[in-house]
């Protein structure tokens, strides 16, 4: 992966995602099995047998700006004691995840985010 690419969710995150109501416009997709997608026209006929596929920060900025109820997110890094990596923080609580990649902890956070809004829902 080119580190100056975003990173983009998983195929399980995207069907998480468009379960919990994600429809914004994306450029990435994935089919129904799972098959990362680069030829839009296909995807535009396939309209429902797709996922769109955002990157892991445009999914995060969703979760700010279409469920806030959620509060802000945010990934720090913690570099004090034993504690080292980068940190997900949201403001509803607790509940952070602690990663090794700035990428990863936002990953994880996603994960906790979809989480909680099923659980809720």
């Amino acid at each position: 992966m080119n580190t100056k690419e975003l990173q983009l969710v998983t195929f399980e995150q995207a069907k998480r995602l468009k379960k919990a109501g994600f429809n914004w416009l994306t450029e990435d997709f994935y089919d129904k099995k799972g098959i990362y997608l680069i030829d839009i026209e296909k995807c535009q006929n396939k309209r429902q047998n797709r996922y769109s596929a955002p990157t892991i920060a445009l999914a995060l900025k969703w979760f700010r700006d279409e469920k806030n109820q959620i509060g802000t997110v945010s990934i720090r890094y913690a570099g004090e004691n034993t504690l080292k990596g980068f940190v997900g923080y949201i403001n509803t609580g607790e509940i952070y995840v602690l990663a090794d990649a700035y990428e990863s902890a936002e990953s994880a956070l996603l994960d906790e985010l979809l989480d909680i809004l099923e659980t809720n829902t």
